[in-house]
């Protein structure tokens, strides 16, 4: 959950009620000027009241920021020059200049803050110029304090001024969800809370809160203004990186309609006067990258961008390989569960389960679409005999061929099972009685009249007992169980009458078929 800026407390124990507030003359500079009948000889006193403001209006209103043909000397000269909300605008930037200079703000550099300050501010001002705004140092003003509050988050959060510096050198739009991470808030609402306790101007509060709103519905042309210039400013703080080129001359455009001002044509400009403004302001900068380096950085990312991709594409490719494979492993694990679980582990027929389930679906199809089914049992004659006189392992080979002989002697369709001991039971789908007769009979056949021979070499005959029975047209479908149960009443006629031979169970009752003499 989001904290409350105003009550957030950091690892220092820092409130925002516990920062200065401006120094009182300031203060009253700032609140005179916002005096609607307030007079410029009114406003020129009390500015010459406050020494330290004194100094810096006449510096900067001087310099060529302004660019008055002669030299101001008074601070009445400078009051008349400038007018009372330039005069204003500037004790607010002395005033936070003031309170900021002496916070300890640990990992986060405030001399490179500074630096992408008066860049914003100077970029809000060439904009301001060009959209025909009535007091651009307006707008410079805002550029320069709009982010004010990312110090005091440096300040309140001191384990994350780190984590801000890094921040500060991407897009607006990451720095401001690593705020959010790190703080539970966001440098444009963190100020309205900050210029609330400082008694900042309502028109300021409202346009810092405004300046990374996408929608323009309801923004002031300030607004939009110092919105554009923050991006122009991204395109150095950020090196071009992500959608900043973009993002900004969209931004400018739209500002701008038809602005025969090319991005490339702001940039060099903003870095022409940094240059100037830099020493005006005494805020000291770096060397200011070319259009040139710009590029070259925005390409390097790119390339890295694209390095990246490709790396990610090849691992994206080994990770599907790898799904891939152990997607087969699984299907193949549970194939192979799937099979032991239904399947006989002597025989390799179906079990006793999986042959009941296979049944009792079988026969609900015959109950639906009236399909016949057959069913057929045998159980193995004389196998005690097998087991007793050539042992188990003799007998456990006879069973297996036995399963073996059957399955390969049915279609696919059919299903051989091992219900239990030596008995097997043979399912055949869509199988009328005759049909289901001729495969029985050749079943028996192909045990009895083909010796069999297992592995050790032993030669032996064998023969079964069958019992087969089919559903009847116009008799109740029986269950699977009540079905197994025919057949192998069927089959213990023929195993009673003489052994290798084959009974059938119909609705009459049950009747020898052949292998009788």
């Amino acid at each position: 959950m989001a904290q409350d800026p105003a009550k957030a407390r950091g690892p220092a124990g820092l409130k925002l009620e516990e920062l200065p507030s401006p120094p009182a003359g300031l203060a009253e500079i700032i609140r005179s000027a916002a005096t609607p009948d307030m007079s410029l000889q009114r406003i020129a006193a009390i500015v010459s009241q406050e020494p330290g403001f004194t100094i810096e209006l006449l510096r900067v209103a001087n310099s060529p920021v302004y660019g008055f043909p002669k030299k101001l000397r008074t601070v009445q000269h400078a009051t008349v020059a400038l007018g009372i909300r330039a005069v204003r605008n500037l004790a607010i930037a002395h005033a936070v200049r003031i309170l900021s200079r002496d916070w300890n703000t640990g990992g986060f550099a405030r001399r490179q803050f500074w630096e992408d300050s008066l860049r914003r501010a100077l970029a809000c001002r060439m904009l301001a110029e060009e959209a025909g705004l009535e007091d651009p140092m307006e707008a410079f003003t805002i550029g320069l304090i709009q982010d004010i509050a990312v110090l005091v988050m440096a300040l309140q959060w001191p384990d994350g001024a780190a984590e801000l510096q890094e921040a500060s050198r991407l897009p607006a739009s990451e720095r401001m969800a690593i705020e959010r991470q790190l703080t539970g808030s966001d440098h444009p609402t963190l100020f309205q809370e900050l210029a609330g306790l400082w008694g900042l101007p309502q028109d300021f509060i409202t346009t810092v809160a405004q300046h990374h709103v996408a929608d323009d519905t309801g923004l002031s042309t300030l607004a939009k203004i110092c919105r554009a210039g923050d991006a122009l400013a991204d395109v150095f703080q950020a090196r071009g990186a992500g959608q900043c080129l973009p993002h900004a001359r969209e931004l400018i455009e739209t500002l701008i309609p038809g602005s025969k001002t090319t991005l490339e044509e702001h940039c060099s400009r903003l870095r022409d006067e940094m240059g100037v403004a830099s020493r005006d302001l005494r805020i000291r900068i770096d060397r200011q990258p070319t259009w040139k380096d710009l590029m070259a950085q925005a390409n390097m990312q790119l390339v890295q961008i694209n390095e990246d991709y490709e790396q990610l594409t090849q691992r994206l490719e080994s990770l599907l390989r790898e799904k891939e494979e152990l997607t087969r492993r699984l299907e193949a694990a549970n194939s192979e569960l799937r099979r032991l679980a239904t399947t006989d582990p002597l025989t390799n027929v179906a079990n006793r389960r999986h042959f009941t389930d296979a049944l009792g679906e079988s026969l609900d199809e015959c109950t639906k679409l009236g399909t016949p089914v057959t069913l057929l049992l045998l159980d193995v004659d004389h196998f005690k005999n097998i087991n007793d006189s050539h042992g188990h392992g003799i007998g456990d080979d006879v069973l297996k061929a036995i399963a073996d002989r059957i399955a390969r002697s049915v279609r696919d369709v059919d299903l051989v099972g091992r219900i239990g001991g030596e008995e097997f039971a043979v399912l055949l789908p869509d199988t009328v009685e005759m049909h289901g007769m001729e495969v029985a009979e050749r079943l028996r056949r192909s045990l009895a009249d083909a010796p069999l021979t297992c592995p050790n070499g032993l030669v032996l005959n064998i023969s079964a007992s069958f019992g087969g029975t089919t559903t009847q047209p116009g008799i109740v479908v029986p269950n699977a169980d009540q079905f197994l149960s025919q057949a192998d009443h069927a089959m213990y006629h023929a195993k009673y009458g003489g052994r290798n031979r084959l009974s059938w169970n119909r609705s009459s009752g049950i009747a020898p078929v052949s292998g009788w003499h």
